[in-house]
């Protein structure tokens, strides 16, 4: 006999945690794209210090995307799964997101007022 779990997963928990998978899907497919845009500027660049400044400026770059990228899907992931931690790093991504005037903001702001509502918090306790 095997076990099934039954989640008591709402439709917003769903959307929130797609929207994360999207997001880092997002982010990596920009860090390729990133990193042709660098390409093409680093060897078209004939000074070797404007080079060296180039790669400096490409690796953080590449480093930020991929950090965030990866962020986005670990939490995604949890999100989908319910996990405690997850519910708390959706919130931190919400807020980083807020900046990101208007649509950053709208889906920061949903974000974390449907993770701090008091009929969702129980959801994300593990037994």
């Amino acid at each position: 006999m095997t076990a099934q779990t039954q989640t008591n997963r709402t439709d917003g928990i769903s959307i929130i945690a797609i929207y994360f998978f999207l997001s880092g899907f997002l982010s990596l497919m920009s860090l390729c794209g990133l990193m042709f845009l660098g390409y093409g500027i680093f060897f078209n660049v004939d000074d070797t210090g404007s080079q060296a400044l180039a790669l400096v400026g490409l690796s953080c770059g590449l480093v930020i995307v991929l950090a965030a990228g990866l962020a986005s899907l670990i939490v995604g992931y949890g999100v989908w799964n319910m996990r405690s931690w997850a519910r708390w790093a959706a919130i931190v991504l919400a807020v980083l997101a807020l900046p990101g005037f208007p649509i950053g903001t709208v889906i920061g702001i949903l974000i974390i007022w449907y993770l701090l509502k008091d009929d969702v918090r129980p959801l994300f306790e593990n037994p």
